[in-house]
């Protein structure tokens, strides 16, 4: 399912990239993602260190 829905979403904005950026310029913009995403959980892992991240235990 989470394949589907990435290539559903993935489709539409690769072609408004093409159409606004041209296809050259397709790979580029789009291969600054995994860049970004990259840098937002490397962020979210240094602040959970720092901050002496533990695992909460839910009891039911």
């Amino acid at each position: 399912a989470a394949g589907a829905f990435s290539t559903a979403v993935a489709g539409p904005v690769m072609g408004w990239i093409n159409t606004t950026y041209g296809a050259a310029n397709v790979l580029p913009v789009w291969a600054v993602l995994p860049l970004a995403i990259a840098l937002i959980f490397g962020i979210v892992h240094r602040v959970d260190r720092a901050r002496g991240y533990r695992i909460e235990r839910v009891d039911a």
